[in-house]
């Protein structure tokens, strides 16, 4: 059975920002494009990670819209090499109790990979499983 690399399932490009980005900002960017994350990056190195949950925390906890996301955002990041197999990837979401994964290729951030990215690869991945019997 050949297996399947994160590069090949994850979302690229990754969407961006820095540390002093308003939790306004990062809040407008998260809805205009219709996604679940932005990475804050400094420099080329990824510092941490804000979620949608982490704005409605930030507003269901009446704090002020204002403070750069270097103040609520998740970090330390856990991230995952492009090279690294899908089943990697499930592994160490599950370990950590995360749902995105930064995907990296040589140290610079390559793409994303998600628990939905997970999920769409697994139909597949468990035929592979049934018509190689011999498989993992």
């Amino acid at each position: 059975m050949i297996e399947t690399l994160v590069h090949q399932v994850m979302n690229s490009p990754v969407r961006t920002v820095s540390g002093e980005t308003t939790a306004t900002v990062a809040a407008e960017r998260l809805r205009d494009r219709s996604i679940g994350s932005l990475v804050v990056v400094t420099e080329g190195t990824i510092e941490g990670i804000v979620a949608e949950s982490d704005v409605s925390v930030l507003i269901a906890e009446r704090r002020d819209p204002e403070l750069p996301v270097s103040a609520f955002m998740s970090a330390p990041v856990v991230t995952i090499e492009g090279t690294e197999r899908v089943r990697t990837a499930a592994k160490r979401m599950r370990e950590h109790g995360v749902k995105k994964l930064p995907v990296t290729e040589e140290g610079a951030l390559a793409g994303m990979v998600t628990t939905t990215d997970l999920a769409y690869h697994l139909p597949r991945y468990r035929t592979e499983i049934v018509a190689d019997p011999s498989a993992e």
